[in-house]
């Protein structure tokens, strides 16, 4: 009797353990003794006689060898004798996970992901872990230089809210399509999303007062910038031939008719926020916008208004002091109302920093960026004069202002200094107030020269470096 054959193809399925049978051969009837087990994560650790790391870091095995082998399924560990990890350390390194010695107190790892402890820098993403989504947790507020870089599977990221740096390289080479920068960045740094090849779409808030030109760099040439007309986002399009979908800019609602008395949430100002900054007993409440010259500082205790100053005089509801600029043909720049109690050292310098940076916007001039390295400069001269006692850019060693910056670690191509002193301590507005009215400090604080700054206080003295690298 005749009848029709058939064939089978057996392959044993490891992942469900089962042997599968295909048409077309016959089948074997035989599965492996035992299915292959899947690689273990190759495992090493940061230089443990050293305490801080950089791009040029090594690396080591379990049993102490060094090894400069990177594999896709690499987990590193940071020791605990490591203090300091430099930007750009783990720059298009394969790495998979970081995880941090438990007893190390400068660092910390969540879900494979590098942060320092409190978790307001995002240090490092691994390039090679596999989620195609990550939302950055709501307590950072700094992306530092690299940080995503190259990143293979990352496709979307979703940013917290109180993000407010996106530094150099941040997301460069990664697979996005589509990017909303959140209301409350501030500074998106050079190359930030360069070679990213299938982005379509960015949109930039007028938040964003300061972005560096090149942030698009290698990517789409077609890609679409969304914003506000007359905002940053609209400027770099136009000096880079992309394309902008531009919004007119909602007036800041309430922005000089807060009162006295009055919260933030009875003002309606809070969508306008930049950033607030604790003080001793209460927070300064920063807003408006660099960009449309509209600009205001509320101080709050207990959730009140006690003291406000604006640079809007259009609207200004007055019975206060209005400062104003004697050497710019008695230019209204400033307003104030209420009584503004003295500060720690660290409020003042907020203030000021945002005080300069608002009257540089009334000139039509980019705001200053924060550098940690003149902020060390111009605090260690505040200091320096408090405890010696003298008033002067030059110290009783003869340094002067590009000798103390230089020795902060600041490669200047030009710096600058304004200083001040008031016996009865530094209010942050007077002080800003006398070297606007200052030829010399008024030419500082509108310098073009110099693109950043760092703010020394200390008692009843501050100082100002300015710089730029």
């Amino acid at each position: 009797m005749k009848g029709t054959a058939s064939q089978f193809n057996v392959y044993w399925d490891a992942q469900a353990n089962q042997a599968v049978i295909v048409p077309g051969a016959e089948y074997t009837g035989q599965a492996p003794a035992d299915p292959a087990p899947a690689p273990k994560p190759s495992i090493f650790y940061t230089d443990p006689n050293v305490t801080g790391i950089n791009n040029g870091y090594q690396m080591f095995d379990a049993e102490g060898n060094i090894s400069t082998k990177y594999l896709s399924d690499h987990e590193l560990v940071i020791t605990q004798n490591i203090e300091t990890i430099e930007d750009y350390t783990f720059y298009g390194i394969h790495i998979r996970k970081f995880t941090v010695d438990e007893n190390k107190p400068n660092f910390t790892s969540v879900d494979g992901v590098l942060f320092n402890k409190d978790k307001t820098k995002l240090i490092a993403y691994p390039i090679n872990k596999t989620d195609k989504t990550y939302t950055i947790p709501d307590s950072v507020t700094e992306i530092v230089s690299g940080a995503f870089a190259f990143s293979v599977n990352l496709e979307e990221v979703k940013f917290g809210s109180k993000l407010r740096v996106i530094g150099r390289d941040a997301f460069r080479g990664c697979h996005f399509t589509e990017v909303e920068i959140p209301e409350n960045v501030n500074y998106i740094y050079g190359c930030a999303f360069d070679s990213t090849k299938e982005l379509k779409k960015i949109t930039i808030p007028p938040s964003v007062y300061w972005i560096a030109n090149d942030i698009l760099s290698g990517s789409n040439p077609d890609i679409v910038i969304y914003g506000e007309n007359g905002s940053q986002a609209e400027s770099l399009a136009s000096q880079y031939g992309y394309k902008f979908v531009g919004t007119d800019p909602a007036d800041p609602l309430g922005l000089t008719t807060i009162k006295l008395g009055q919260t933030e949430l009875e003002a309606g100002i809070g969508k306008d926020c930049l950033v607030h900054c604790k003080a001793p007993n209460g927070i300064w409440g920063i807003y408006g916008s660099y960009d449309y010259k509209k600009f205001l500082a509320v101080y709050y205790e207990n959730s009140k208004a006690r003291f406000i100053y604006t640079t809007d005089l259009s609207t200004y509801i007055g019975d206060g002091v209005v400062y104003t600029d004697k050497n710019d043909n008695n230019r209204q720049y400033a307003a104030s109302i209420g009584t503004l109690p003295s500060f720690d050292d660290k409020s003042n310098e907020d203030l000021i920093f945002y005080l300069t940076n608002a009257f540089r916007a009334v000139h039509g001039l980019s705001p200053f960026r924060w550098n940690e390295k003149l902020e060390a400069a111009a605090r260690s001269h505040s200091k320096d004069m408090e405890i010696r006692n003298f008033f002067s850019h030059t110290n009783p060693d003869g340094l002067e202002p590009q000798d103390r910056v230089t020795a902060a670690g600041y490669k200047w191509s030009a710096c600058g200094e304004n200083i001040y002193m008031s016996s009865s301590g530094v209010n942050a507005i007077l002080a800003v107030d006398a070297w606007i009215n200052s030829l010399g400090h008024r030419q500082n604080l509108l310098t073009t020269a110099c693109d950043q700054i760092g703010i020394g206080v200390s008692g009843a003295y501050a100082t100002q470096n300015f710089g730029k690298q």
